[in-house]
């Protein structure tokens, strides 16, 4: 596409400040699209823009729905470095959360939650999703970072019966242009650089803790009970207390087991027992 919203791509991505810009009207993944360049050699920071996704997907291979033109779909290629040469990718959806988080509130004024590990949360509902995936061309690692944010949706536009629901900024009273909204992410994201798979840093750490919706409160692993959620580590996994101790969590499904996608600080009824005296041993779950 030479031309996005009534002007030219190249504009686009000189106003927006990234190396590489592609603008499409529809594609099966934004995130397919930039494995590819990514590969190909495409530089840090090369986004992919799409109006439609017809196979998007999220956390788990499940499908990201959306309108043409009613949402805000883009990957953005990183080229991580850490310290000694050792990544963590786990923290890469905090990070991109984070970022997505605050452009957001700084844009529409809508206060936004996170759900570990990649859920963008507001007023109880999902508003945005990220998915993090790896591409290696011979020895080179890169990163793609994928967001979804629903804008412009009306209640019947988005899916029924997940968990948890969605919501749209429009829904929400928060209307935002998509150009701004694209361009504020895509630059917050290629942003992250080198350092996107560094260990989260104190700062990052308390800024998480402001936004987690699962902290101090019972959660479930999968469908089944597992203690009371403690915030996350530096490597992004999720600290839970629980009858054997405190778990890291690396992946799978955690809920909240009353069901309320509340925002943080609200725990709502107290937790059962408690947290347990003593930790005397930790374990890694889906790690």
């Amino acid at each position: 596409m030479h031309e996005w919203e009534g002007r030219p791509v190249e504009e686009w991505r000189l106003a927006w400040g990234l190396p590489s810009l592609l603008v499409f009207t529809s594609v099966e993944s934004t995130n397919d699209i930039a494995r590819s360049l990514a590969e190909g050699g495409a530089p840090g920071g090369t986004t992919v823009l799409t109006d439609q996704q017809s196979r998007g997907r999220g956390q788990r291979g499940r499908e990201w729905q959306a309108p043409t033109g009613r949402a805000v779909l883009l990957s953005v290629v990183l080229r991580p470095l850490s310290a000694g040469g050792a990544g963590v990718p786990g923290v890469l959806p905090i990070r991109v959360g984070l970022a997505a988080a605050a452009v957001i509130e700084a844009l529409t004024g809508q206060v936004t939650s996170l759900k570990w590990p990649n859920d963008i949360m507001a007023d109880g509902g999902k508003l945005g999703g990220i998915l993090c995936e790896g591409a290696l061309a011979g020895t080179a690692f890169s990163a793609i970072a994928g967001v979804g944010v629903n804008v412009l949706q009306s209640e019947e536009e988005l899916p029924a019966g997940v968990d948890p629901s969605a919501v749209s900024l429009a829904m929400l009273g928060r209307p935002a242009q998509r150009p701004a909204l694209a361009g504020a992410l895509a630059a917050a994201v290629a942003a992250l650089g080198q350092d996107a798979v560094r260990p989260l840093s104190t700062a990052e750490l308390r800024e998480f803790a402001g936004r987690d919706i699962l902290r101090d409160r019972v959660v479930t692993y999968e469908g089944a009970p597992l203690g009371i959620a403690r915030g996350i580590a530096a490597d992004g996994a999720l600290l839970v207390d629980g009858p054997g101790g405190r778990a890291a969590i690396r992946s799978g499904t955690i809920r909240p087991a009353d069901g309320r996608y509340a925002p943080p600080g609200d725990t709502g009824p107290a937790a059962p027992s408690g947290r347990p005296a003593s930790h005397p041993r930790s374990r890694d779950i889906g790690s």
